[in-house]
């Protein structure tokens, strides 16, 4: 009786174990090495089970049988010694958020989307009026938000008879992860301009959020940002982009109401995301890559999903233009990007009339002159700028659209 009682409880102790990773992978879309534990304990416990049921039957010896335990228990206990030894010695198998110091796994077919303003729809913003710590390995930075979930100052819809305003529109990148709020590239692209000009006073608008892409941002900036009357959108592009398109599909993630609908990721991408072995196996002898595709459905994806994005920035030109807005374009490369001159961003096609800025000769330029230090541009492990790369964007920026003209002269524009 009291064998019987010990096996319930070991079983359901294992079950409440198991729950609590299905639980957390279905509703949050985590996992981390206690999902491979937990797959771990399942599998030796139905193996032991399955050998106690034969030898219950006496089709097999006590000594067969207690060598075939020890054999089964070996296995499990020689993948948790091979995964621990991955995690701790192996580079480039951890996800973003892994290598920024999170201890799991978050899957990036996952958005969640921030609502807002009753009726005007949903938005991929930050939380209203709140606060987030980005609290990384590399920097800690305190991102405050206004009400409507950007990192700035409160937007006014009043606006003076001198005053040029400027929306900046992105990802992480124009929110400006890696940095204080005052040092983002449009906040000191507003420096700049205010101290060379006389007679104009410029302002910047922060539409940026981490973790948004150019699908994101021109619902926000149609549906929520047009009436603060910017005379000046600039959209900032990376690589990045490309890849949360691939996840999250391009306008047909959207339906007839505006609302987002998610993409699902594949049905093993448990296993991906609980198992570094799983993920040797995947990325470095399948060479799929971090989006779970195959290498041919990878390069089919992306270069769908750059002909989508092309058609996106002739949207933003249209739009700006039915609402005598100037638009500019940005294109920013990651350092991968530069130090492997591989930016996807190369290939984009769009309509030809649209001014556009590529930073790629801006940024290998500094760095070069840094003796090829990127460490002082982009933090190491996160990827994001330094201040220094946010003053590498401001500035070109501002050489390349602002010191053509006389800075006065933008207001009549």
């Amino acid at each position: 009786m009291t064998k019987q009682i010990y096996k319930i409880l070991t079983w359901l102790l294992i079950l409440i174990f198991a729950y609590s990773q299905v639980h957390q992978w279905v509703y949050e879309r985590n996992t981390s090495i206690w999902g491979f534990i937990c797959l771990l304990t399942l599998g030796l416990a139905f193996a032991i089970s399955f050998l106690r049921f034969f030898f219950s039957r006496e089709y097999i010896t006590r000594n067969i049988f207690s060598n075939l335990t020890v054999l089964v228990s070996s296995f499990p206990v020689a993948l948790l010694l091979a995964e621990l030894m991955l995690r701790w010695f192996s580079t480039g198998l951890e996800s973003y958020g892994e290598r920024n110091g999170s201890p799991v796994y978050h899957s990036s077919y996952d958005v969640y989307i921030q609502q807002f303003e009753n009726g005007s729809g949903s938005f991929f913003v930050n939380q209203p009026s709140g606060t987030e710590m980005f609290n990384k390995s590399e920097f800690q930075y305190l991102h405050k938000y206004n009400s409507l979930g950007l990192r700035d100052r409160e937007f006014k819809t009043d606006k003076d008879s001198n005053e040029f305003r400027i929306l900046g529109l992105g990802d992480s990148f124009t929110e400006g992860v890696g940095t204080s709020e005052d040092s983002t590239w449009l906040r000191q692209l507003e420096y700049m301009l205010n101290h060379t000009s006389q007679k104009t006073r410029y302002t910047t608008m922060n539409g940026g959020a981490h973790g948004s892409d150019l699908f994101f941002s021109y619902e926000l900036f149609d549906r929520c940002l047009l009436k603060y009357k910017p005379q000046l959108v600039i959209l900032n592009l990376n690589s990045t982009d490309i890849n949360d398109c691939i996840y999250r599909g391009c306008g047909e993630r959207f339906d007839a109401q505006g609302h987002f609908h998610c993409k699902k990721g594949p049905w093993w991408e448990f296993f991906f995301g609980c198992s570094y072995i799983v993920r040797l196996i995947v990325l470095n002898f399948l060479h799929y890559d971090w989006q779970l595709l195959s290498p041919a459905a990878q390069k089919n994806e992306e270069e769908i999903v750059l002909t989508e994005i092309g058609k996106k920035i002739n949207d933003y030109l249209t739009l700006t233009k039915k609402n005598k807005i100037t638009f500019l374009l940005v294109l920013q490369p990651l350092q991968e990007d530069i130090r492997d001159r591989t930016d996807p961003l190369q290939r984009l096609k769009f309509d030809t009339s649209i001014h556009y800025i590529r930073l790629d000769s801006y940024l290998s330029d500094s760095i070069h002159a840094y003796h090829d230090d990127f460490s002082l541009f982009y933090w190491p492990k996160d990827g994001h700028f330094t201040t220094r790369g946010y003053a590498i964007e401001a500035n070109a920026i501002f050489k390349d659209y602002f010191a053509g003209q006389h800075i006065d002269s933008c207001q009549k524009k």
